[in-house]
């Protein structure tokens, strides 16, 4: 508690991926000891192309000793040890610029936005033991909200469909019907999945969240 930390920062780099632009970098000028404050990076995706990116992340901050009982610099003059503290790497794709918002009537959206930028795929999910966990873990990989209840499996269900929407980055409406289903010879999880957007580039970035 004889410590505060000042001038907070995260300084991100781009590893791999598409040529994100740092915009800004917000610090956070003093921490005291028990107080927790926000700092904030600012990137700028790409306008065409790869809209993925993994960030290789250090913490830098700078310790000056204060009084624990005033919290007061003991010396007013000292600008502190420089310090770095490296933090999990961060990956971003699609699902990340995806915002969840369902649409009341999801038969209704689906014809709406009809089928010009529609794409059409299956896979395999033997990582996954039932079909709740095979859900769930598809939704969180597309960063979409489930429409009209579909996202709560049955008991016993040897087969579901689910419902999803949002909107992505730039305001672009994005729809997925998922069909999941048991095989009743070895008991793995299929996926059969159609995404339809009104822009056929943000359909497969969101496809390939899978």
């Amino acid at each position: 508690d004889d410590q505060l930390l000042s001038n907070v920062e995260v300084v991100m780099e781009e590893t791999e991926g598409g040529e994100w632009e740092l915009m800004t970098t917000l610090q956070a000028e003093d921490i005291p000891y028990g107080v927790t404050k926000s700092t904030y990076v600012c990137y700028k995706t790409p306008e065409e192309g790869i809209h993925k990116a993994n960030f290789m992340n250090e913490l830098k901050f700078r310790t000056k000793i204060v009084d624990p009982n005033t919290g007061e610099l003991e010396d007013p003059d000292d600008e502190g040890d420089e310090e770095e503290f490296p933090v999990d790497d961060l990956e971003m794709n699609a699902a990340d610029l995806m915002a969840k918002v369902a649409v009341p009537n999801f038969r209704t959206a689906w014809g709406m936005i009809g089928d010009g930028a529609e794409v059409l795929d299956k896979f395999q999910l033997p990582q996954y033991k039932s079909l709740s966990e095979a859900v769930k873990a598809v939704v969180e990989f597309l960063g979409l909200e489930p429409c009209e209840g579909t996202g709560t499996v049955p008991s016993n269900a040897v087969g579901h469909t689910v419902f999803l929407s949002g909107v992505f980055l730039g305001g672009i409406k994005v729809l997925a019907r998922t069909l999941f289903s048991v095989s009743a010879s070895d008991n793995s999880i299929m996926l059969k999945i159609a995404i339809r957007s009104e822009d056929p580039s943000v359909s497969e970035l969101v496809l390939e969240c899978i």
